[in-house]
């Protein structure tokens, strides 16, 4: 390796050198050169840009790579232009990436030459870079050795697998690529992946050589790069090259099939960050002209004012040129709202969690819960307010609704009020602005409390006190009893001069006695000494905690006698719950010095006592059939009643004795009243997506009638709609299946599942169901479910292959189910018949082969849905779109296209020129420095045919010269040229006399693709013999030219042999051999094929395998 640090000269790097009489064939060679630019790849390879020492520099990268600076402590540093050493589109770089030619590199050299002076060139990067579609490479390498080490994104050191290391191999070695020396051509750098760092290191002896490369892609983002750059030998330097491949990317944005202008696309790459903003055109199109090759990018479309926002999409430019990328809208329809029921207890606030059956008119839009706003009804009570937010409705007499941002609302009823409430509407938003609307019912069941009458008695002249309200039971546990409320009321026709005080908390009762209320609500009765008999009945009122009111009487005997007086008992309780008290409170003994005994209480049969009745032995257990039981404490002489479950009403009386301590007997009954339980089962509905199995609670909006009576889960059952369509059925089982519908199974625990029928959308059937509390009492309401549409949206495909090159294109890849839960069925994939197909296009019956006459054939795997196509071999260009369906687990079907381009495989033919001496024939191998289509372009094999080689007419020739068939031509005063039918080679035989130059013979031959390659051959035959033969040099210098050798300096000596027999006077001969260029003799073959190959490959508008 030279130690300075200029270009390393190749042939093609110095035409100036070459004769005069070249320049008409280089302009042959540089016309077939000749190619437009490529629509879709944009420029790759970085642009060094370097200061003075101490060296800071920029690297200027395409596309939306982040601004890259560096620095070095390279002893000297210089930008390269890339004209005369390059990476070419052979090299493995090349293959990916395009040839480096004419694009700028980096030369640099230790700080010092010795190990302990490494240069340090540091690579900095504003923003990390992609994950992919980049590279950078390192060539030189080889008395020298680079350590390479980065930080990530968040600053931490890269393992170094995250440099990308790709391959080591030599760039002399490439055809096409730059000359080096004719000497170890296969000599490559080793690396070693070391953790935290990676050592790239030159041949094992540290040997000065040429061309030694290594090329790495990184894949994890970077914020810097750090080369450590080390002598080993010599005076190496090295050589730097950064590149990315970066694509156009656009296509056309609709809506509702329609294209829209005026939209804003932004992309945002990875990393979050903006990478480029373009507004649709009128037909709905827009384009960004440089992005990295990576993925994913994601864009999203702000619509014109008045249009509701649109989703995000995402894509990716990793695997092919994203030249359309369409993002196809549909406007969604509005949120879905179903009306939402609720039911509670009077004065009971109770939570409606609204949105639980409203679902958003597409996934890409979810309802925003925080965005529920109240609506005033119509007809609402004069006085109804809406505060600004909407959020509070305050209905006078009924009570206010709230909402929260969860979206639950809630309903706190005034206390007095019950029954149906006023709907109230409301609405509901999605993200993209949408609303949905509906409505929420409270239903408020009466909450009434029951007074218990309070009969009981005292000897005469002896005060007693009694717990009243003992007996008087809420209506519900949930409004309790308000014992402060408690309050006398006048009696009607109560004797002259009693009184009432103001509060109602004591009575007089003239001539009788007087009732007074106690901080602890017992009430004391205090007779007048000489009253005795049933005293005057005294009502009295008691509320609940909702205000509203019971009712019942104090009742009091008193005996004048010596005897103990039995009181009524009367009490009542909640159907199924049992019901206790001390039933001897209202007694009395026969005398104030005597007391009731507790352990004497005897149940009796009743008279006329149901079917089934029956006391026990010790009297203190009384069952009365169809009602419940009674016991009794005869420690404490509390009585118990336990209803059953089923039994309301008020139950048969319940006769009892008891004796005092005087052994006298007292009798009395127990009367209870047991008030009916009813749960309310409120309407349920949901909503699901098309195919899609939900399980609904049905309870979990019930109420129970009393929290002490819980609703039992495994109650609930189905009924057949009356209605139903026909075909509808009922299973042993309890499943109801809805013809047409789908089918609801309970799961016993309260849940009912609903299965529906894949191709079922809309309401379905409302579904009855029934269900019981503890007590068996049933309740009866509706399960109504809305399917949503789900439908598979599909992407455009769009694929390239080379000519002749068949492809497999993963149809489904872009294409997206309409719901997780409903996935795309790869064997449904189907083609179609394509609008304005080619005449002769057959489609097979099944919809899985396709035949385009010209273009080629298409066929559909029947398991995995993937399509591959056959080109014909002779087809180039953008095959007809091809529609296609498929279906999703619910049988909805979507239609897509798939475009295919095929890139032209196009042989390339060198110009051939030849010598040979005065008088002698020669023969050319024409197709020697030809190359294949698939050499350069790729794709498959497609060999030059040597059987097609064919001559034409030189300019001005007579038409005559050349034979039928074109591979003989004769040129009067030149020669014959003949092509061999079978190698395709070409025999000259110079005309008797003839020296000189012979004219340009066009000539084309064909691959098996049927592409035809055109070039000329040309011959110098040498002057005839006029004096002795010079002898030639005994160990003459390569010729100029030859590949792997380095080419003579300027201005220096070609260091060719001359020919015939006087140089001196043989002037003609020599320029006739320097007009031929001396691509020449033995060597002239591989001359001329090198710079053929490399123009073929500018052709390319991008790297092979595109």
């Amino acid at each position: 390796m030279a130690a300075n640090t200029r270009e390393r000269r190749t042939i093609r790097g110095r035409a100036a050198e070459i004769a005069a009489a070249l320049l008409a064939a280089g302009a042959l060679v540089a016309a077939m050169c000749i190619a437009p630019a490529s629509a879709a790849e944009v420029d790759t390879w970085g642009t060094f840009s370097l200061s003075a020492a101490p060296y800071t520099g920029a690297v200027a990268m395409p596309g939306n790579f982040p601004a890259t600076t560096f620095t070095s402590t390279s002893s000297t540093a210089t930008v390269v232009s890339g004209a005369s050493t390059w990476q070419a589109a052979s090299t493995p770089v090349g293959v990916e990436f395009g040839s480096s030619l004419n694009r700028t590199y980096l030369n640099q050299r230790p700080a010092a030459n010795n190990a302990a002076s490494p240069a340090i060139t540091t690579y900095t990067f504003a923003s990390p870079t992609p994950a992919s579609g980049w590279a950078f490479v390192l060539g030189d390498i080889d008395a020298d050795q680079v350590t390479l080490s980065a930080t990530g994104a968040d600053g931490a050191p890269v393992p170094v697998e995250g440099l990308g290391y790709q391959e080591s191999y030599n760039s002399c070695h490439r055809s096409g690529g730059p000359s080096c020396d004719a000497l170890n051509l296969n000599d490559r750098p080793s690396w070693t992946d070391d953790g935290s760092t990676g050592l790239l290191l030159g041949n094992p002896t540290a040997a000065d050589t040429e061309g030694g490369t290594a090329w790495f892609a990184p894949n994890v983002p970077l914020t810097s790069l750090t080369m450590r750059y080390q002598w080993r030998n010599g005076f190496p330097i090295y050589q730097t090259w950064f590149v990315a491949k970066t694509f156009t990317a656009g296509g056309t944005v609709t809506l509702d099939d329609a294209p829209l202008a005026g939209a804003t696309v932004t992309v945002f790459d990875e990393a979050g960050a903006v990478v480029g903003t373009a507004v649709t055109a009128a037909s709905g199109t827009w384009s960004l002209p440089s992005l990295i090759a990576t993925g994913t990018y994601r864009a999203t479309v702000a619509p014109p004012t008045g249009i509701a926002p649109l989703p995000d999409r995402t894509f990716s430019l990793v695997d092919s040129d994203a030249a359309e990328i369409d993002f196809p809208f549909d406007t969604p329809p509005p949120p879905l709202a179903g009306t939402d029921e609720v039911s509670t207890l009077q004065g009971i606030a109770v939570d409606l969690p609204l949105l639980e059956n409203d679902a958003g008119g597409s996934e890409d839009f979810p309802l925003v819960a925080d965005s529920v706003r109240f609506e005033l009804p119509g007809g609402a009570p004069a006085g109804t307010v809406l505060a600004p937010d909407a959020k509070r409705l305050t209905v006078p007499g009924e009570g206010v609704w709230t909402v929260d941002v969860a979206g639950t609302a809630t309903f706190a009823p005034e206390p007095g009020f019950t029954g149906e409430a006023t709907p109230v509407p409301y609405t509901v938003a999605d993200t993209r602005g949408g609303t949905g609307s509906a409505s929420a019912t409270a239903t408020v069941t009466p909450v009434t409390p029951a007074g218990g009458d309070d009969p009981f008695a005292t000897p005469m002249g002896a005060p007693v006190r009694n717990p009243v309200l003992d007996n008087d039971v809420p209506g519900d546990p949930s409004v309790p009893i308000d014992r402060t409320s408690f309050a006398f009321q006048l009696p009607p026709g109560a004797p002259a001069g009693s009184t009432l005080a103001a509060d109602g908390k004591s009575l007089v009762i003239a001539g009788e006695g007087s009732y007074e209320i106690g901080d602890d609500f017992w009430v004391t009765f205090t007779p007048e000494p000489a009253f005795s008999g049933v005293a005057t009945a005294v009502p009295y009122t008691v509320a609940d905690a909702n205000g509203t009111l019971a009712n019942a009487e104090i009742t009091v005997t008193v005996s004048a006698v010596a005897q103990p007086i039995g009181t009524i008992d009367q009490t009542s309780t909640l159907q199924g719950v049992p019901v206790s008290g001390p039933i001897l409170a209202n007694d009395a003994a026969s005398s104030a010095t005597e007391t009731l005994l507790p352990e004497t209480i005897r149940y009796a049969l009743p008279p006329a006592a149901p079917a089934g009745s029956s006391v026990s032995a010790d009297g203190r257990t009384l069952t009365i059939g169809g009602e419940g039981v009674y016991t009794v404490d005869p420690a404490t002489g509390e009585a118990t009643f336990a209803p059953d479950p089923t039994f309301v009403g008020i139950a048969t009386p319940a006769p009892y004795s008891v004796q005092d301590s005087a052994g006298l007997t007292a009798t009395a009954t127990i009367v209870v009243t047991v008030l009916a339980v009813t749960p309310a089962a409120v309407p349920d509905a949901a909503t699901t997506a098309q195919g899609a199995t939900i399980v609904v609670e049905p309870l979990t909006n019930d109420e129970p009638g009393t929290a002490a009576i819980a609703i039992v889960p495994g109650s609930l059952a189905l009924q057949l709609p009356a209605g139903a369509p026909p075909g509808s059925t009922i299973s042993p089982e309890g499943v109801v299946t809805i013809a047409g519908e789908g089918a609801y199974a309970p799961d016993g625990l309260g849940g009912v599942a609903f299965t529906p029928l894949p191709t079922f959308i809309g309401e379905a059937t409302p579904v009855p169901y029934t269900v019981a509390d503890e007590n068996g009492t049933v309740s009866a309401s509706v399960i109504s479910i809305s399917v949503t549409a789900v439908v598979p949206e599909t992407t455009p495909d769009a694929a390239t292959t080379p000519q002749a090159t068949p492809i497999t294109v993963d149809l489904l890849a872009n294409d997206v189910p309409g719901d997780e839960a409903v996935p795309l069925t790869p064997s449904s994939v189907a083609l179609l018949l394509p609008p304005g197909a080619p005449a002769g296009t057959v489609l097979g019956a099944d919809g899985r082969s396709l035949v385009v006459p010209g273009e080629g054939e298409y066929a559909v795997d029947a398991a995995t849905g993937l399509v591959s196509f056959d080109p014909v071999a002779s087809f180039v260009g953008e095959a007809t779109r091809v529609p296609y369906t498929v279906v999703d687990a619910n049988g909805t079907s979507a239609e897509g296209e798939l475009a295919i381009s095929v890139t032209a495989v196009t042989p390339v033919a060198g110009v051939d020129n030849a010598t040979t001496p005065f008088g002698e024939p020669l023969v050319i191998d024409l197709l020697a420095n030809d190359v294949s289509g698939n050499e350069v372009d790729g794709g498959a094999p497609a060999p030059l045919v040597a059987g097609s080689v064919r001559l034409e007419l030189p300019v001005g020739s007579d038409p005559a010269a050349l034979s039928a068939d074109g591979r003989t031509l004769t040129l009067d005063g030149v020669g014959t040229f003949t092509v061999d039918a079978t190698s395709g080679a070409v025999a000259f035989v110079p005309a008797a006399g003839f020296s000189g130059l012979t004219p340009v013979v066009p000539y084309t031959v064909l691959d098996t693709n049927g592409t035809l390659a055109r070039a000329s051959v040309r011959v110098v035959v040498a002057e005839a013999p006029v004096g002795p033969p010079v002898e030639p040099p005994v160990d003459p210098p390569p010729a100029s030219g030859t590949p792997g050798a380095p080419g003579p300096p300027a201005g220096a000596s070609s260091g060719l042999p001359a020919t015939g027999v006087d140089p001196a006077p043989g002037g003609v001969a020599a320029a006739l051999l320097l007009a031929a260029g001396l691509l020449l003799v033995a060597r002239r073959t591989l001359v001329a094929r090198r710079p053929t190959v490399e123009c073929a490959r500018a052709r390319r508008s991008g790297p092979r395998g595109r």
